[in-house]
């Protein structure tokens, strides 16, 4: 039995991550406070339902199944993923094919079955396995096929995510049993950091379906800090709504990795406009592809399940921009209506060639369809 069975993740997940925002500081307390503010912000109803441990809660091994056990900073597993799932959310966990994690915290090597046991006891519903980049084994097929059987042979069904940068060499053999895998190293708040891997993903593409993801790593949106001073994101205005666009039309995992108690009116209104929502939770599965290039500006398509294509402008430049765009020679015909996602509003059918003003660093999203 492989991950392929397992009916998990069949869009991009949604939710939180503890790294970027806490690091290896991360506290059983500050996990409970972040799930509470999910549910008082009310970002489980747009899809936001994984709270995700990251790396520094891995205490030694022990328990009924000689298992990676909770340290000090988290004295009650159980309770705390009883606790998560009292308010309708799931909850994800961290460890690593390798005998130490980043962090230098006890890893899953070796003992791949007895920890699976343990986090199928307190009901986890979510890995993040971490391969260790320093370590001389390179990751293989090997590796996660051995954690996606002792998963299998639980029954539970847990999402499986690798990280990180995944080499897309070996894609096609992680890939069969992995639901999300990362293709690149960390991201930070800044554009080059963004841009560079969002813009990056063409050759990846091949690899999306339902259940199977390319991640391009957790959002850098609201408050970051990575376990120092926490920051409002260095990205402007227009770079978020291209963070949020760019990684919708990818069909990657929105994964959150701020202080969520932190959020104001901006930040929720880019993580919940449910239009551009769909466009990344569309079933179809299918990731977007640049269609068109000239300079800075580049033009992104995803396909829909309705048979609906979303477009992307992006302006890359350092200047606002009036891009004209052929419609045809993307594949967006006369006779379709185009919605404006970001401005909420339809444009009626379209002509051949229009004009687009597009900021420096952003971008118009747009949905093409006979009906809208």
């Amino acid at each position: 039995m492989t991950n392929d069975q397992i009916d998990v993740a069949l869009t991009p997940p949604m939710g939180w991550n503890s790294w970027n925002c806490y690091g290896a500081t991360i506290t059983q307390e500050k996990i409970k406070t972040q799930a509470d503010a999910i549910v008082k912000l009310g970002m489980h109803k747009y899809g936001y339902i994984y709270v995700n441990i990251d790396d520094g809660w891995q205490g030694d091994r022990g328990g009924k199944y000689n298992a990676i056990q909770g340290n000090s900073k988290f004295p009650d597993m159980q309770g705390l993923c009883d606790y998560i799932h009292s308010l309708g959310l799931k909850i994800g966990i961290y460890s690593t094919p390798w005998t130490k994690s980043y962090a230098g915290y006890t890893g899953s090597f070796g003992h791949e079955n007895e920890d699976v046991k343990q986090w199928v006891e307190w009901g986890i519903d979510f890995l993040k396995y971490d391969w260790n980049m320093w370590d001389p084994k390179e990751p293989s097929e090997e590796y996660v096929k051995r954690i996606c059987d002792a998963i299998d042979l639980t029954g539970r069904k847990i999402v499986v995510s690798l990280s990180n940068t995944a080499p897309i060499s070996n894609a096609h053999n992680w890939s069969k049993y992995a639901n999300m895998w990362r293709t690149t190293g960390d991201i930070v708040d800044t554009w080059d950091s963004m841009s560079n891997i969002g813009f990056a993903q063409s050759d990846w593409a091949k690899f999306a379906r339902p259940g199977h993801w390319n991640d391009t790593d957790m959002m850098v949106l609201g408050f970051v800090g990575w376990g120092k001073n926490q920051q409002l994101t260095r990205l402007t205005y227009d770079e978020q709504i291209t963070h949020m666009t760019l990684w919708c039309i990818l069909a990657a995992p929105l994964i959150l990795g701020c202080d969520l108690t932190k959020s104001d009116g901006f930040l929720l209104e880019i993580l919940t406009n449910r239009e551009l929502l769909s466009v990344n939770q569309d079933p179809l599965g299918v990731q977007g592809y640049i269609v068109y290039k000239d300079g800075k500006i580049e033009v992104w398509t995803k396909p829909l399940q309705n048979g609906n294509r979303a477009i992307g402008v992006f302006n890359k430049g350092e200047s606002t921009a009036e891009v004209k765009i052929s419609w045809n020679e993307i594949g967006i015909h006369n006779n379709l209506c185009v919605r404006d996602f970001w401005h909420y509003k339809n444009l009626g059918k379209i002509s051949d060639i229009s004009t687009i003003e597009v900021n420096s660093h952003g971008v118009r999203i747009f949905v093409a369809g006979r009906k809208l």
